[in-house]
C-alpha cells in the first residue's frame, strides 16, 4: 500500500509524523510530503499510483484539488479545523482557534462533488465532542470524524531511569503570548529563585535561565522518566471548552513520567482515569501538588505505571492509524496496525506490570 501523508507546521508536524511512523513500521510505502520541497503536480505524478492520501484541508490549493480530481481512484481523508454550529459562541479575540476559511471550504466542496473517494474529514477531538465544533462540514457533504491524538510510541516509550537526567521538574513546549496565559500562572512560580529546584525547560520562545533550547526525543524520554514531575500546561481554549487534548498528555506517561496537568474535560473523561493522572484546577493547587510529590516520590510510582499502561493499551499512534484505516475501509491495514499495538502493549506490560519492580525501569 502506498500512502501520501502531508506535512504541516507547528504541532501539526508531529501529528503528521505520528501517522508516518506508524504506517512505516507496518510496512506501508509512505511518502511524507512537504509543500516547500515538492509541488502538488510533482508529488502526484512522481508517485502515482497512490492508494491513500491523508491531507490537510487548510493547505489545499488549486493544484492539489486538480490532481485529486484527476486521480479519482485515490482514497482521501482530510484533517479539518473548526466549522461548527457553536463557532459563534467562541470569542475569537480570546481564543485564536483555527477555523475553516471560505477558500478552504470552497476547495473541499469542489472535492466532494468531483472526488468519489473523498471519504471523510477528521479532527483531533474525541468523536463524542464534535457535534457543535465540526458539524457544519456536513453542509457541503463532508462527514466529520473525531480521532484523538496519541503517543508516537516509536519515539516515546519507557526507558530505564538514568540519574544523569534527573531533575525536579521538566517541561517541553513553546512559549508565546497565547500560551503564556496559563504558563505564566502555573509554571513560572515554580522557577522563582527561592524554590531552589533543579529545573529544565526545552522548546522555543522562552526567556528563562532554566531554558536550554531544543532537545532530542531520545533525551526527552530520559528526562520524563527521571524527573520528579512533568507538568502539562494547556492553551486557554483547551481548559475552557474541554475538547483539545495535546500530544504531551500522552508522551509523558508513555515514558513513565509523572504528569500533573490542568484539568481538561476530555483528558479526564475520554483519555485517563483518576488513578493514572493528577489533575489540578488552579495555580495554587498545581504548586501544592508539585511540592507534595517532590517530597513523596514513592507515591508517584503507581501513577507512572498505570498511566504508561493506559497509553499503551488505548492511546498509541498505531491505534489511531488503525482507526483511520478502518474508516477508509482498509480493514486488512487496520488489523495489521492494531496487531502491532497489541504487541507493543504486551511488551510494556511484561516490563512494568503490577508484579514488577519499577526500580530498574
Amino acid at each position: 500500500m502506498k500512502i501520501l501523508i502531508e506535512n504541516a507546521d507547528g504541532a501539526n508536524h508531529y501529528i503528521s509524523k505520528s501517522y508516518v511512523n506508524s504506517c512505516r513500521v507496518a510496512g506501508f510505502d509512505v511518502i511524507w510530503w512537504d509543500h516547500t520541497s515538492k509541488s502538488s503536480y510533482d508529488v502526484f505524478q512522481e508517485n502515482y499510483p497512490i492508494d491513500l492520501a491523508l491531507l490537510n484541508s487548510w493547505k489545499l490549493n488549486r493544484a492539489t484539488v486538480n490532481n485529486l480530481i484527476k486521480y479519482k481512484d485515490i482514497k482521501v481523508a482530510l484533517r479539518i479545523p473548526h466549522w461548527g454550529s457553536g463557532d459563534s459562541e467562541i470569542d475569537q479575540t480570546l481564543y485564536p482557534i483555527q477555523f475553516a476559511t471560505d477558500e478552504e471550504k470552497s476547495y473541499v466542496e469542489k472535492l466532494v462533488k468531483n472526488c468519489p473517494n473523498l471519504k471523510f474529514g477528521f479532527c483531533q477531538y474525541h468523536e463524542d465532542r464534535i457535534s457543535n465544533t465540526h458539524d457544519l462540514w456536513n453542509n457541503i457533504g463532508l462527514t466529520p470524524k473525531g480521532i484523538l491524538l496519541s503517543a508516537d510510541v516509536t519515539e516515546y516509550f519507557p526507558v530505564p531511569k538514568d540519574n544523569d537526567y534527573y531533575t525536579n521538574w521538566v517541561f517541553q513546549g513553546g512559549y508565546w503570548s497565547y500560551k503564556a496565559t496559563n504558563i505564566d500562572r502555573f509554571l513560572l512560580p515554580l522557577t522563582y529563585p527561592n524554590t531552589i529546584w533543579k529545573i529544565k525547560i526545552f522548546g522555543n520562545g522562552w526567556n528563562s535561565p532554566h531554558f536550554l533550547g531544543h532537545v532530542t526525543t531520545e533525551s526527552m524520554r530520559k528526562f520524563y522518566r527521571a524527573a520528579d514531575v512533568s507538568p502539562n500546561i494547556f492553551e486557554p481554549h483547551s481548559v475552557t471548552y474541554g475538547k483539545d487534548v495535546n500530544q504531551r498528555s500522552y508522551e509523558i506517561p508513555a515514558c513513565m513520567g509523572l504528569q500533573i496537568a490542568q484539568r481538561v474535560q476530555s483528558l479526564q473523561e475520554d483519555v485517563f482515569n483518576e488513578d493514572e493522572i493528577i489533575l489540578v484546577d488552579s495555580p495554587k493547587e498545581f504548586f501544592d501538588r508539585v511540592c507534595y510529590f517532590l517530597n513523596h516520590p514513592e507515591e508517584t510510582e503507581p501513577y507512572r505505571r498505570k498511566g504508561c499502561l493506559r497509553v499503551f493499551r488505548d492511546h498509541q499512534n498505531f491505534h489511531r492509524a488503525s482507526t483511520l484505516m478502518r474508516l477508509l475501509e482498509e480493514d486488512e491495514a487496520a488489523n495489521k496496525l492494531l496487531q502491532i499495538a497489541y504487541s507493543n502493549y504486551d511488551k510494556v506490560n511484561q516490563l512494568i506490570g503490577d508484579s514488577h519492580d519499577l526500580s530498574s525501569v
